[in-house]
């Protein structure tokens, strides 16, 4: 027995939210969230003057002379 507020045999009924993509094509189309940690502005800027800017640090050489050209 069917109630008599259901729709007719074959009716397409469009849900809310349904933006007519594909469950698959709506997991693909959302963007991965990256979350970085966060750091104090102190720590940023330590990390900043620690960094090997020119790498000096290289064991090769062609690698410290290319970071200082």
């Amino acid at each position: 027995m069917v109630d008599g507020d259901a729709p007719a045999y074959g009716a397409v009924v469009k849900l809310a939210g349904d933006d007519g993509l594909s469950v698959y094509r709506q997991a693909k189309a959302q963007e991965p969230q990256v979350t970085y940690p966060s750091v104090a502005i102190e720590q940023y800027f330590d990390d900043l003057d620690r960094h090997d800017w020119y790498c000096d640090f290289s064991d090769d050489y062609s690698v410290q002379r290319r970071g200082s050209e």
